[in-house]
């Protein structure tokens, strides 16, 4: 009868195999739909969250081809008011395609962003430097948000910018690269054990 050790050996490996493989396939597959819970945030703390801050009419957008509800809707924003950040007088702005997902569907229409810098997230779609608004974020119509009182006079769009000289977050990771990250530790994890596992075998068999 194998001793103590080895049966928890043997469960923490199974455990480590089947929370690597669960990971895996989260990495690979279409994120699925799921409710999208945002914090409560005032426009200060939204402000200060944001990598760039700014006013600007959707004037047409392109729907993902992908079937996640993850996947970027592109918005392509012609800018009138800049508050926070470097941003240019016509950028692309993007937003998960489903509300399960926290996007934020953004009518033709005048709007205040709080966006955050995209940092080459393949996983995503988020190019590098590119602006991603969320439910949660308090991005909203313009006519919702007493723009004087929270935000000030802010400034003119900098034309001397493009979309593609724009900044990238800095100092920012990838999800992608988190999630590879967690799979290798967890392997190595699952190796440590099933070596436990062998060794603790080896030492029960009779010589």
């Amino acid at each position: 009868m194998p001793d103590r050790p080895t049966v928890m050996a043997s469960r923490l490996a199974v455990f480590l195999l089947t929370v690597i493989g669960t990971l895996g396939v989260a990495a690979v597959a279409p994120t699925p739909c799921q409710a999208c819970s945002c914090a409560d945030r005032s426009p200060a703390e939204a402000r200060a969250a944001a990598d760039a801050v700014f006013t600007g009419e959707v004037v047409r957008s392109e729907a993902p081809t992908g079937g996640s509800s993850a996947a970027l809707v592109r918005y392509d924003v012609r800018v009138t008011r800049v508050f926070k950040g470097t941003v240019p007088a016509e950028v692309e702005v993007f937003s998960p395609v489903s509300g399960a997902s926290c996007g934020r569907e953004l009518t033709e229409d005048s709007w205040v962003f709080f966006a955050r810098r995209g940092v080459g997230d393949t996983f995503f779609g988020t190019p590098a430097g590119g602006l991603l608004v969320t439910l949660c974020d308090g991005t909203d119509l313009a006519r919702n948000v007493d723009l004087a009182t929270l935000l000030g006079q802010g400034r003119a769009p900098d034309p001397t910018l493009t979309g593609a000289s724009l900044p990238t977050a800095a100092g920012g990771t990838s999800y992608l690269a988190y999630a590879i990250g967690g799979v290798v530790v967890l392997i190595g994890l699952a190796a440590l054990a099933q070596f436990a596992v062998s060794r603790q075998r080896r030492r029960a068999e009779p010589h």
